[in-house]
C-alpha cells in the first residue's frame, strides 16, 4: 500500500474517531434564548383548498399527509399532527381573533419573497415563553414546478413539504 493511500485511510479513521454526531435538526429560539415549542402535543393543520396547481388538490393532500406522517413517525418528536381539512384562507400569521389555523398553502401566482426561496415557514410565538401560537407553510409555485411522479426537472412536492414541516 502506498504511503499516500495509508495517509488517506489514517485521515478517514481519525475523522471517524473525533467526529461529533450530527444533529437531525436545530431548535429555534427566541431573541432571549428560550426554545420555541408548541405548548400542547396535538397540533391541527389545514391545507389550502386547491393545493398545488402543478399536481392538483388530491395529490397535494396525499403528499402533505405523507410529510406530516413522516414527522409523526419519529420517536423523539413530541407533537402529533392532526389534519383538519381544507381551508379557503390564504393569509399567514396569528390573527388574534380566535380564527387561528396552521395552514399549508401554495403561492402559484405571486411569490412575495426572494425568488430563490422554494418554501417558507412562518412561526408566530410568544417571545417570553417561546410558545407557538401559529405556523404557516408557503410553497413557491410561482417560480418552481412541483411534481409527485419523480420528474427530474421538477421539485419533489413531498420532499419540499417534509422539509418545511420540520420547521413547524
Amino acid at each position: 500500500m502506498s504511503s499516500g493511500r495509508r495517509l488517506s485511510w489514517a485521515l478517514v479513521g481519525l475523522a471517524m474517531v473525533v467526529a461529533q454526531p450530527a444533529a437531525a435538526y436545530v431548535l429555534e429560539r427566541t431573541d432571549s434564548g428560550v426554545v420555541i415549542t408548541w405548548p400542547q402535543t396535538c397540533v391541527e393543520w389545514w391545507m389550502q383548498l386547491d393545493g398545488s396547481s402543478d399536481v392538483g388538490a388530491a395529490a397535494s393532500a396525499a403528499a402533505l399527509q405523507a410529510s406530516f406522517d413522516r414527522w409523526d413517525y419519529l420517536d423523539d418528536h413530541f407533537v402529533d399532527f392532526w389534519r383538519r381539512g381544507a381551508t379557503c384562507t390564504d393569509s399567514i400569521g396569528f390573527p388574534g381573533d380566535g380564527g387561528q389555523q396552521n395552514v399549508v398553502m401554495w403561492r402559484d401566482d405571486l411569490w412575495p419573497y426572494a425568488e430563490r426561496v422554494v418554501g417558507l415557514t412562518s412561526l408566530s410565538f410568544e417571545p417570553d415563553t417561546g410558545y407557538l401560537a401559529d405556523a404557516d407553510v408557503e410553497l413557491n409555485g410561482a417560480d418552481y414546478q412541483f411534481a409527485v411522479d419523480g420528474s427530474p426537472s421538477d421539485y419533489d412536492l413531498q420532499h419540499a413539504l417534509t422539509h418545511e414541516i420540520g420547521h413547524v
